[in-house]
């Protein structure tokens, strides 16, 4: 890189350097180290070290917007309730009602994704009528009612 650095590059670079399957804590580890090396006084490097300390924590952030409807139905699932569930986001972030468009949001995604995937004849077996209607039988919980667990 030369003068002004290429963002997108800086981004796509380390992109590539995390797999698309990689786990929250190898990602949240990798973000650690590269902050800690950044924030060193007395290290070489300019501002490079920084932006991909930057662009590592976008790549995070993605995936957690991704993964949102996803986790917040398990947070539901597993025996949270609607408002409890969009709390956990910070005080003012959802309503239980964006929590759960946030979730429908995610199913249709999920399920469009699965029935391409069982028409090509790749992925998972999955029964996707009877997951997806177990999802919108969780969308028609009461703001305050749980799940039982067993």
């Amino acid at each position: 890189m030369s003068g002004l650095y290429d963002l997108y590059d800086v981004y796509d670079e380390e992109l590539g350097k995390i797999p698309p399957d990689a786990d929250f804590g190898r990602l949240a580890n990798r973000y650690i180290d590269m902050s800690s090396d950044a924030l060193v006084s007395g290290r070489p490097g300019g501002a490079l070290p920084h932006l991909r300390c930057l662009a590592v924590g976008e790549i995070i952030r993605r995936r957690l917007a991704q993964e949102r409807g996803s986790i917040l139905r398990s947070a539901v699932r597993y025996g949270a309730t609607w408002q409890e569930a969009a709390a956990a986001l910070g005080a003012d972030a959802l309503t239980p009602a964006d929590a759960r468009a946030a979730v429908r949001a995610w199913a249709d995604e999920s399920r469009t994704r699965l029935l391409d995937d069982a028409r090509a004849g790749t992925g998972p077996r999955v029964d996707v009528d009877a997951w997806y209607a177990g999802v919108m039988r969780l969308l028609d919980l009461a703001d305050d009612e749980r799940i039982p667990q067993d």
